[in-house]
């Protein structure tokens, strides 16, 4: 222990210039975030100027953000190539330095100036927007461990160089190879079900060869040996990205066995008819949209399309099936059946069979949730901040048509329903009066939400709350009136089908 303490504090004295310009980079973002929540709360959305200077500040966090991974990235380096393990000429080889307490020292360093700065930030960051960083302890942990997929690959990276020119060239190659990894066809990013999947593999992959490259360096210094295991690394990510787990993981976890009453249905007519459009730019992929049509569903239920999968058969028995498109997403529920799911195609395929009458299939795979926990809150007078009960804290800005709220980790799926006025309000907000009461919707969180997301991105907004009628036209809420906060909770999944006989593909629009 008495060696781990002496490295520790000799890299401690030698690097305090690093890390003290580390540390006012996370106090100064932390202060200007802390300032931002004192002159632009959801309180104050009403005063322009003040709305001017938070969003300066904003701008000044957004750059402050961006130099703290820099400090990361040069502090690792520096603490690390102190004791280079490079080579067989280094200087501390001859001294008494156990390589299991040199990597113990070095591990302290880190965890004393990176992770423990970064828990105190995000806890203060919490405490700033209103929630108690204690109650959401596992959640900042899991933050940090998200923090160690950048951090151990870095530290793996620094274990294999010499200096701090050799880990700059390093990563510039590696942010090359990704580049030119990005523009294979195969390797591109598609949304897909299995997507989530194949990232938390690729997580699991750099931290375990990280940890293999770092012990391996420290114990026996065989460099050429980590040098292959790291290049390894992308090999192993390309190789997976060929692989296509989808249909395995849909039939297990989208069982079409489970036992539902929904049933769904293709619609056409004046109001509700498929329409396909490439999107701006052009491109290889086209959208195909098809209105549908929902029954079966009981009050205070209702489903998420998490992925739907076509296939077309032409007359002459050619055909074409497409992968899981976990994309796009809808919500069906007990007051609101109809919906319009998405499906790319290529634009070869539709070129293809434009003309031809088809028989298409349709699968999806169906998240069924119910209804939960019930709030319901007087809508205070505008700019006034109002909590939420387990989800968060809220305000209606007098010049905008949407609420605003900001939530902590991890954040339910919540609907919240609002009412409008039929007369005019006595404390209207802001200015625009409906001529009759209707009801507004809206959309936040996850059925399946995350242990814990970055806190920067703890601060955001509804979507703008739509009126339901035909116009779909923005409606006001008055002061006083209810709103409703209903939290949806998952009770299954599985598959559902249909059939469309004698369908053809609509002319080529744009969106």
């Amino acid at each position: 222990m008495k060696q781990i303490l002496h490295i520790f504090v000799k890299d401690v004295r030698r690097f305090w210039i690093e890390i003290a310009v580390l540390l006012a980079l996370i106090a100064a973002g932390v202060g200007i975030y802390s300032y931002v929540e004192t002159i632009d709360p959801m309180a104050k959305f009403g005063s322009s100027g003040a709305i001017n200077v938070a969003n300066n500040l904003k701008q000044t966090l957004i750059l402050f953000v961006a130099l703290v991974p820099i400090g990361w990235w040069l502090l690792i380096s520096r603490v690390i190539h102190a004791e280079r393990l490079v080579g067989d000429t280094q200087f501390w080889i001859t001294r008494p330095y156990e390589w299991t307490k040199l990597l113990v020292a070095k591990l302290l360093f880190l965890a004393a100036f990176i992770y423990l700065p970064l828990l105190v930030a995000h806890g203060i960051i919490l405490a700033e927007t209103g929630f108690s960083p204690l109650a959401y302890t596992p959640g900042l942990l899991y933050n940090l461990l998200l923090y160690t997929g950048l951090f151990l690959p870095l530290t793996a990276l620094v274990t294999v160089t010499s200096n701090f020119a050799r880990l700059t060239l390093t990563l510039l190659g590696a942010l090359l190879a990704i580049t030119l990894a990005s523009v294979i066809p195969p390797l591109v990013m598609r949304e897909t079900y299995a997507l989530e999947l194949h990232a938390r593999i690729e997580f699991i992959l750099a931290l375990v060869i990280s940890i293999a490259v770092i012990l391996l360096q420290y114990w026996l210094r065989k460099t050429r040996l980590s040098i292959l295991l790291l290049i390894a690394f992308p090999l192993l990510i390309c190789g997976i990205n060929f692989i296509d787990l989808d249909s395995l993981l849909m039939n297990r976890n989208y069982p079409s066995t489970a036992t539902t009453t929904l049933q769904v249905s293709f619609t056409q007519d004046r109001d509700h008819a498929p329409n396909i459009w490439t999107g701006m730019g052009g491109g290889h992929q086209m959208f195909l949209q098809l209105p549908i049509q929902a029954s079966g569903i009981a009050d205070g239920t209702g489903v998420i399309s998490d992925s739907a999968r076509i296939e077309i058969v032409a007359p002459d028995g050619s055909h074409w099936t497409s992968k899981w498109d976990s994309q796009f997403h809808w919500k069906i529920f007990a007051s609101h059946r109809e919906e319009t799911p998405i499906v790319m195609i290529p634009k070869a395929v539709y070129e293809e069979y434009k003309s031809t009458p088809l028989t298409v299939h349709v699968t999806m795979a169906l998240t069924q949730m119910k209804a939960g926990k019930v709030t319901q809150i007087a809508l205070p007078a505008p700019n006034h901040e109002f909590a939420v009960p387990g989800f968060g804290l809220c305000a209606m800005p007098w010049d905008n048509h949407h609420l605003s709220c900001i939530s902590a980790m991890p954040q339910p799926l919540v609907y919240v329903s609002a009412h409008t006025a039929a007369t005019p309000c006595a404390n209207p907000i802001p200015t625009r009066v409906p001529d009759r009461e209707d009801r507004s919707r809206a959309w936040a969180g996850s059925i399946d939400p995350a242990p814990a997301e970055l806190v920067f991105m703890l601060s955001g907004s509804f979507p703008t709350i739509w009126n339901e009628d035909e116009d779909k036209q923005l409606r006001t809420e008055c002061a006083g009136l209810p709103i409703t906060f209903t939290e949806y909770e998952k009770t299954g999944r599985t598959q559902t089908s249909f059939t469309i006989n004698d369908f053809h593909l609509p002319a080529q629009g744009t969106n």
